[in-house]
């Protein structure tokens, strides 16, 4: 699972910064295969951010899919 996040809105974030890239060259590199990527924007708002119930959910759908997949 590949997750990384920025204090720019998620949408630029994506487009702006190369860290999915680099994320995915990496887990390629050493022979990883992410079964997803979680990609969060806006997590410098508060001190204490709280993650989006929709990125909680895709979080744990992709955590039941990691443990399916070690089996």
């Amino acid at each position: 699972m590949l997750i990384s996040s920025c204090a720019a809105p998620g949408i630029m974030g994506r487009l702006m910064y190369g860290t999915l890239k680099q994320l995915k060259a990496v887990s390629n590199l050493i022979g990883a295969d992410p079964v997803g990527v979680v990609f969060t924007g806006l997590v410098a708002g508060e001190p204490r951010q709280v993650l989006s119930t929709n990125t909680q959910k895709k979080l744990g759908r992709l955590a039941k899919k990691l443990l399916r997949a070690g089996h």
